[in-house]
């Protein structure tokens, strides 16, 4: 469960009283990190929050607004992130295994070396998206927005992958049979 104390600032006070007090406590000489584990942020406005390495695992920050937030190394394994803004965060080398992401606005977020392994990115904006070295092994990405997506690299294995959408308006539908984007996308 969430540590009190750390749920607290960040509902009660806000995003810039808790960065203050991110950078004064937990990036201190205890080095500990948030603790926000199983929280509902659910619709909460964390626009350029600090969650660089916070334990978000399990958390509902279904719609929440996390534009620009740092969330650098963050774990976020099974968090429910649907609808979620997270246009411009920073999500490079944060753990989304197994996370729910349906419909989230992810363009221009950097997930560089993500584990997206086994989450659901159906429907998600991806545009713009740094995806380079990250795994989306056994990932749903249908119906996803992957206009000028940076993919280097990243590992496809097992992706679940029916249709996508390539150009920046989102209406050129492309589809693939079982099987098919992995073997066309792998490199």
């Amino acid at each position: 469960m969430a540590d009190k104390e750390h749920l607290e600032i960040i509902i009660q006070q806000g995003v810039p009283a808790w960065n203050k007090w991110k950078k004064e406590h937990l990036m201190g000489a205890d080095l500990r990190e948030a603790d926000l584990r199983g929280a509902d942020l659910s619709g909460a406005n964390l626009s350029h929050s600090d969650f660089r390495n916070a334990n978000l695992s399990g958390a509902s920050l279904v719609k929440a607004n996390l534009r620009g937030a740092s969330l650098i190394g963050a774990d976020l394994g099974k968090a429910k992130l649907g609808e979620a803004d997270l246009v411009f965060a920073d999500l490079s080398c944060a753990d989304l295994s197994a996370a729910d992401l349906r419909e989230a606005y992810l363009s221009n977020a950097d997930l560089n070396s993500a584990d997206l392994s086994g989450a659901n990115l159906i429907s998600a904006d991806l545009r713009c998206a740094d995806l380079g070295n990250a795994n989306l092994s056994g990932a749903n990405i249908a119906g996803a927005r992957l206009y000028s997506i940076k993919k280097d690299n990243w590992k496809i294995n097992g992706i679940k992958c029916d249709y996508v959408y390539w150009d920046e308006e989102g209406e050129i539908r492309e589809g693939f049979r079982s099987g098919e984007f992995e073997e066309m996308y792998k490199r």
